[in-house]
């Protein structure tokens, strides 16, 4: 998608910041912003670039020591990896904080990359978009 943008607009630089905090853009702390929710702030142009899915993983050691989550009841008995609270709302997260009720909290964090190492090692239940190629 940048590329093509550079490819049309050559003039413009475009600088990716990825955080949790939802910038304004009625302040221009961000001319373009791409959300997972629907923005809050009023006189904006929305457009919906895409449907994105989301699943439930857990490295093979993880479910080699406490089984298979019973989502149904909450998943009672295991740990689960979230993200910082400033974004537990988004669709996401609220569907998995949801199906993951009754498991305990084993990391809180705003880093995506830190969230996917810990459920690699086997910390917990997390919840991404699948990873492409």
């Amino acid at each position: 998608m940048f590329a093509e943008i550079r490819t049309r607009y050559p003039g413009i630089a475009i600088e990716l910041i990825t955080d949790t905090r939802a910038l304004s853009l009625t302040k221009r702390e961000a001319d373009i912003a791409l959300r997972l929710a629907p923005p809050r702030q009023q006189d904006l142009r929305v457009r919906k670039l895409a449907d994105l899915g989301f699943g439930i993983y857990a490295s093979q050691a993880y479910l080699d020591r406490h089984g298979e989550p019973d989502f149904t009841q909450g998943a009672p008995g295991h740990e689960r990896i979230l993200v910082h609270d400033e974004l537990i709302g988004t669709p996401d997260m609220a569907w998995f904080s949801q199906l993951t009720a009754g498991a305990a909290l084993a990391l809180r964090s705003n880093s995506r990359f830190a969230q996917r190492a810990a459920c690699a090692a086997g910390l917990g239940l997390a919840c991404f978009a699948p990873l492409s190629g």
